[in-house]
């Protein structure tokens, strides 16, 4: 797979979407999970960078701690999930849609896509992210090693 900067700003262009990010742990080893957002394309600032999430909290550590895709639209309409999703204020992003990175049924990551509009996700563009979260998998496994 190519630069990781580069999949994600392809991914981006295909799926016509505002931001695409990868979360992943980066806690010490036997220290508590700490979710953060490492690999983004579409950012409108580097505040991304500060975010750091405990499983469950967020859109990604609720779906660590699923192992399940979640989307959320109209988040700007919902106070309260506008203050859960730190990556939804700090990108302008009012509809989300975020997919577990597993190995062996193990979450190593979260794939995430988000509109700067309100966008209702269809199955066919939540199977298009479950994939390509899929084929992500070794090469996030190997980058992160």
């Amino acid at each position: 797979m190519k630069d990781i900067v580069n999949w994600l700003q392809e991914k981006r262009s295909l799926w016509r979407c505002d931001f695409v990010g990868i979360a992943v742990n980066c806690a010490p080893a036997n220290a508590p999970q700490t979710i953060r957002w490492r690999y983004v394309s579409g950012n409108k600032s580097e505040a991304y960078q500060k975010i750091r999430l405990k499983v469950g909290r967020g859109i990604a550590g609720m779906v660590w701690k699923t192992g399940r895709p979640q989307a959320d639209e109209a988040i700007f309409s919902q106070p309260d999930k506008l203050l859960e999703y730190p990556i939804a204020r700090v990108e302008a992003l009012d509809s989300m849609l975020a997919v577990p990175v597993t190995i062996k049924n193990e979450v190593i990551g979260i794939l995430a896509i988000g509109f700067r509009h309100t966008h209702a996700f269809t199955p066919t563009e939540i199977k298009a992210v479950v994939t390509a979260a899929e084929i992500l998998a070794p090469t996030l496994k190997e980058l992160e090693s």
